[in-house]
């Protein structure tokens, strides 16, 4: 098997040849494709130069997508600021004044700000490796778009002071996530990866993901595969066990699964119904940890959740800049070397 055949093979809750790994690597594969993170942010020729070389050093399975949280607030009149070796940042909000909201427009994926990077490097990416390898494109949830136009601090607020304002700007934001990932399917992408790092428990409630988020996930999904989306990934960072029984709830095919859960207890609670993706965590074991403890910890996890398939072996969030290569290699070198029903 291919590393495409092999995680649509798990997708079908079936186990393919070996556990599928992939971990949700973006600004770590700069060092291979020998440029800043910067470089990889604004050029979409260098994004995939870079995400290529990486996918060929080690042999993943799948190659992930994305710029940064920045793209659709920049797409949308925001300016960011972009350091060399750390992750561009909006420097100016373009919802300075709730007021200005009237006045936005859903960008053109094809020419407004970054959004064209993303959409250049995945047809890149899928014409060079589209046929061996899971091709997963990343954009944001309206969640976190609305961050990236509004503020952090400012759009929590809103939630308790504005609440009439952050629906209309929610609904807003998943009409410009939208476009974007339609751009992203039409560029070849096999997968869309909706990250919505702002709907973790470990910052809003679950009773905001129920009432405000799910509603929105599930329309935002459906409009994707209706569009012809394949499989759509939803990442939510932290502890995810109290808004689980709802995210199953999204339409979602697949979860990433963040280091501060269990494993095991996720793939009982998902019961066949979506595959999930973890869960290293990409600071204390990728980062820091020994190629034992990596290889230790992958060998803990497929052990944990692989059998029967619906499994891929991955980080918990993002691979960081700097993280040792031989620690990476421990990952696809567990893979090989366990069965996940012994």
């Amino acid at each position: 098997m291919n590393g495409k055949e092999r995680i649509f093979t798990t997708l079908r809750m079936k186990e393919p040849d070996r556990v599928p790994v992939f971990p949700i690597n973006h600004y770590f594969s700069v060092t291979e494709g020998k440029m800043t993170i910067r470089d990889f942010s604004r050029s979409g020729e260098k994004m995939a130069a870079a995400v290529l070389a990486a996918y060929e050093r080690f042999g993943w399975d799948g190659i992930q997508l994305g710029c940064d949280v920045a793209v659709e607030g920049e797409a949308l009149g925001g300016t960011a600021g972009f350091p060399d070796y750390s992750p561009p940042n909006i420097d100016k909000f373009v919802l300075d004044n709730p007021e200005k909201l009237k006045n936005l427009k859903v960008p053109n994926p094809l020419k407004d700000g970054r959004m064209p990077v993303e959409v250049q490097a995945t047809e890149i990416v899928v014409k060079e490796a589209g046929d061996e390898a899971f091709i997963q494109p990343y954009t944001a949830c309206p969640m976190t778009c609305a961050s990236q136009v509004r503020g952090v601090d400012k759009l929590m607020i809103d939630i308790i002071d504005r609440p009439d304002f952050v629906e209309e700007l929610l609904d807003f934001c998943l009409d410009v996530v939208f476009e974007y990932g339609k751009a992203l399917i039409d560029a070849g992408a096999h997968s869309i990866l909706l990250g919505a790092a702002l709907c973790s428990p470990n910052f809003a409630s679950p009773t905001f993901y129920h009432e405000k988020m799910l509603h929105r996930h599930q329309k935002l999904i459906a409009a994707l595969k209706e569009y012809g989306s394949g499989p759509v990934l939803l990442h939510v960072c932290g502890d995810i066990k109290s808004i689980l029984p709802d995210m199953l709830e999204t339409g979602a095919d697949m979860f990433d699964i963040d280091w501060q859960n269990d494993m095991a207890e996720v793939k009982e609670a998902v019961a066949g119904k979506v595959t999930i993706r973890g869960n290293l965590d990409p600071s204390t074991v990728l980062m820091n940890g020994t190629p034992d403890e990596v290889y230790e910890k992958s060998a803990e996890v497929i052990k944990a959740s692989a059998s029967g398939g619906g499994m891929i072996l991955g980080s918990g969030c993002d691979v960081s800049y700097g993280t040792p290569y031989e620690n990476m290699e421990m990952m696809l070198k567990a893979a090989n070397d366990i069965n996940p029903g012994n």
